[in-house]
């Protein structure tokens, strides 16, 4: 799903995978990372994950990961945002 507006654009994607929901969390912290983000915030409650990462410049400047293990799948939801 995506969205344009007056302050600029964005988008969600939701998927599920069959792996680890801290292997997957840590890809996304690694891909954001070597993009030029940085991590602003991270939380945990329960088995839930989700961390959020910033640039200054560029096209892409927030990204929402949350991560949700549900047995043996990783449910993910990533927002994103651009100017």
């Amino acid at each position: 799903l995506t969205m344009a507006g007056s302050d600029g654009s964005g988008g969600i994607a939701n998927f599920e995978v069959k792996a680890n929901g801290k292997d997957v969390l840590a890809f996304y912290r690694k891909q954001a990372e070597a993009n030029g983000m940085t991590v602003t915030s991270e939380f945990m409650s329960g088995s839930v994950h989700m961390i959020t990462a910033e640039k200054e410049s560029g096209p892409v400047r927030s990204v929402n990961f949350q991560i949700v293990p549900e047995g043996e799948l990783v449910r993910a939801h990533i927002v994103y945002s651009m100017k």
